[in-house]
């Protein structure tokens, strides 16, 4: 999707884009359907006459739109993996069946991002205003069922859930910290980036071992994740959290009678390695 409203295919092999179609405003998100055959896009940013879902089908070059009511542009669409389709309003999170056009409102509110597992089992949703970036609520799709998660912030700009639902990551509006926790509730830990700025996206990897960010300062950044079963770090007393950092380092400040400032850096063998090896 592009700012001058034009769609575009884009073939992986290097083979030449086709231009699918062209909107009269920005093409804000896109998504395409399982079997490869339907494209969606969101816009309404600049133009309102845009504030619906265009559908393209790829084989009959036929175009038709969904009209979700709500006066606002479309800022997220997301396939399920039956076909259904996912989208985010100011006025609701809603699920639409493409074979008859109907809609069910699964969230009031107004949605600014949202993510759905893998397993179409569950949906992280950031909750926000026409100008504002607000809480992280997860809403599980088995039972229509959500809860709040208060411990993630409430200036959130980005959500990703792992493809089972149960680990969210949030990326907050001034870029640190991020927070990644479990979507069952508990304080999430918090993953600080050197000057990582207004992080637009979050994923988890499929085998939930890493979290990639981006964000308007240019970059990508990996993350590990953390241990979700301990507690994070800025959770623990002192003297654990002390004892905590020393197996995460081997330079230690130790004193030192002949240096001007009574101290000097050392570095210890590294905590864990079994062949310390030589620099």
């Amino acid at each position: 999707g592009a700012a001058g409203g034009e769609v575009w295919l884009i073939p992986v092999n290097g083979d030449d884009p086709r231009l699918v179609g062209r909107t009269n405003d920005i093409v804000q998100v896109v998504a395409i359907s399982p079997d490869g055959r339907t494209i969606a896009t969101g816009g309404g940013y600049q133009n309102p006459a845009e504030r619906v879902i265009r559908l393209w089908d790829l084989e009959s070059g036929r175009q038709s739109s969904l009209d979700p009511g709500d006066e606002s542009d479309v800022r997220g669409l997301e396939f399920m993996g039956d076909g259904r389709l996912l989208s985010a309003t100011d006025g609701a999170l809603r699920c639409w069946n493409l074979e008859d056009g109907s809609n069910e409102v699964l969230m009031e509110g107004q949605i600014r991002r949202f993510d759905l597992s893998a397993d179409d089992t569950s949906v992280l949703v950031n909750i926000g205003g026409p100008w504002a970036y607000g809480p992280v609520r997860f809403l599980s799709l088995v039972d229509g069922r959500w809860r709040d998660l208060p411990e993630f912030g409430g200036n959130v700009r980005s959500v990703a859930l792992d493809r089972t639902g149960t680990i969210a990551v949030a990326g907050n509006l001034t870029g640190a910290p991020m927070h990644a926790g479990l979507t069952r509730g508990g304080d999430p830990h918090l993953l600080f980036a050197h000057d990582m700025k207004d992080p637009w996206g979050v994923a988890v990897s499929p085998d939930s071992r890493w979290i990639a960010s981006g964000g308007s300062d240019g970059a990508v950044r990996l993350f590990p994740m953390p241990d979700l079963s301990k507690p994070p770090l800025h959770t623990l007393p002192h003297d654990e959290l002390i004892a905590k950092l020393k197996t995460l380092t081997n330079r230690r400040v130790v004193r030192d009678d002949e240096s001007s400032t009574g101290w000097k850096s050392s570095l210890d063998p590294f905590p864990g390695w079994e062949t310390v090896p030589t620099w």
